[in-house]
């Protein structure tokens, strides 16, 4: 039976996470045909969610198994609930949190899940860690390794690309952004933030000069919606982005990327 190459990120704020993070090792272990491979502990400051949580410690482990994506999906979510896991508030504290990042070189979209994990490749809680097992592994969306974009993520000047349907008069009042302003974005939550709005009068061709040197690509609704493709995309643009659904309110929206902005720092 083939084996499947997979990644995943582990967090936690509650209880003794050093110890939960033993059990997680443990437990995918146990799904894994080889030794795993598991990074150093990081101790990192919340991004987003409700005020006053505690620093979570986070980690990511590479492993081989022979289970289908599914499958895999299926026993994380059980060591979860297994060592305590209640998902009760978005982005708020937890025991445990394992998400999966990559599953061999898989891209999909499911009712269930979405591989690669759709905001694995601007969080640097993530990115540092992964880098330690798995630095040369290729996103499969973006097109850049893990290590490729921890550089860009500390290293590029800080634009933000906003890609929407939207009239920019629309996007300014969504993601209050100065529309066609290449200026300085801030990385703090609840500041605010300005970049580049693109919208379908100047497509992504239009903009090759500009996509190259953005820090962050954030997308009004999914890639899916811009590029027929994953190799359409990078021949664009190549680094971290962000997909905010297009039906959240402007208040939604703003907190969203100015989220994605502040796991960037």
């Amino acid at each position: 039976m083939a084996l499947h190459d997979c990644l995943v990120a582990f967090g936690s704020n509650q209880g003794d996470s050093p110890d939960v993070f033993a059990r997680v090792n443990a437990a995918l272990s146990a799904l894994s045909a080889k030794p795993v491979l598991s990074s150093a502990l990081h101790r990192t400051r919340p991004i987003g969610g409700p005020p006053g949580q505690p620093d979570y410690t986070n980690a990511v482990v590479r492993f081989e198994t022979n289970l289908r994506l599914e499958e895999l999906f299926d026993a994380l979510n059980s060591i979860e609930q297994g060592l305590g896991r209640r998902r009760q508030e978005r982005w708020g504290p937890r025991r445990v949190d394992l998400d999966l990042l990559f599953y061999d070189h898989a891209v999909l979209s499911t009712g269930r899940f979405i591989v690669p994990h759709p905001r694995m490749s601007h969080r640097r809680f993530v990115l540092e860690p992964a880098a330690e097992v798995a630095a040369e592994w290729s996103h499969p969306v973006v097109g850049l390794s893990i290590g490729e974009l921890l550089t860009a993520i500390n290293s590029r000047e800080p634009l933000v690309i906003v890609l929407s349907a939207r009239s920019p008069a629309l996007v300014k009042e969504r993601f209050m952004l100065a529309a066609a302003a290449l200026v300085e974005c801030p990385a703090r939550l609840g500041q605010h933030i300005e970049g580049l709005t693109i919208t379908w009068e100047n497509s992504l061709r239009a903009l090759d000069a500009v996509l190259p040197r953005g820090k962050l690509l954030c997308f009004d609704g999914t890639w899916r919606g811009w590029v027929a493709s994953p190799s359409e995309l990078q021949r664009a643009y190549r680094g971290p982005i962000v997909e905010i659904e297009s039906a959240l309110p402007p208040e939604s929206a703003r907190y969203e990327l100015a989220a994605a902005i502040d796991a960037m720092d």
